[in-house]
């Protein structure tokens, strides 16, 4: 796969009726703090021109992947509650990262998925996340995996559950030097990560491990 120079985003297979088919799961995290499904579409559609589109392709790449993260009881996906959907402030939507609510319960799985051997998750450090106080992250590709950061002295009760702080992202690199090195210093002169290149690395890293083709629902066209 091959990202063409100029490119533009298509977001019609991601449509919010269309999402209410093909990801029901997804669907109702969306829509999790509103009583009108209606409203949830809404505001879920106007990101697709927020921002060239970019914002909410990274929803949808974050979100595609946890829903490839195997833990016990379901995927990492199956512990989301809800999406925050600001776009100012600290805990805004972002082209690398969003932040959530979930099960606090998913500590747990995922400690428990850390001390497995093999292992497919592996403890981070949390201070690279102003304010986080625990993360893992994803080592079963070589690029494109997830990390999951918590806030876990921010709560929320959502549907009876006093849900934690969730801060999910994907990075380019495995290892934490060339992280440090590609994407943590590179950002912090304002080169924010590109979804579009996250998209086709964590392509190309199913791939190599025989994984479905990943499909965060939208597809990249040539402008």
């Amino acid at each position: 796969m091959l990202l063409p120079n100029s490119n533009a985003l298509n977001f019609a297979g991601a449509k919010w009726p269309v999402l209410g088919q093909v990801r029901l799961e997804l669907a109702k995290i969306f829509a999790a703090d509103l009583p009108d499904a209606a409203q949830a579409g809404g505001r879920y559609s106007d990101l697709e021109d927020y921002q060239t589109g970019r914002v909410l392709a990274c929803l949808l790449n974050i979100t595609t992947a946890m829903g490839q993260l195997d833990l016990v009881g379901g995927t990492a996906l199956s512990y989301l509650k809800a999406v925050d959907w600001d776009l100012q402030g600290p805990f805004r939507l972002a082209q690398d990262r969003f932040f959530g609510w979930a099960d606090p319960a998913i500590l747990a799985k995922l400690e428990d998925e850390r001390k497995k051997k093999p292992a497919n998750v592996a403890s981070a450090p949390a201070r690279l996340h102003p304010c986080a106080t625990k993360s893992y992250k994803q080592i079963r590709f070589g690029e494109a995996n997830v990390q999951l950061t918590f806030h876990e002295g921010d709560r929320r009760e959502i549907d009876g559950v006093n849900c934690v702080r969730i801060e999910p992202d994907i990075d380019y690199c495995k290892d934490m030097a060339s992280h440090l090195l590609v994407e943590v210093a590179v950002n912090e002169f304002g080169s924010m990560t590109d979804p579009l290149q996250v998209f086709l690395l964590r392509w190309i890293a199913g791939q190599r491990v025989g994984l479905p083709a990943f499909n965060p629902l939208y597809t990249v066209l040539e402008a």
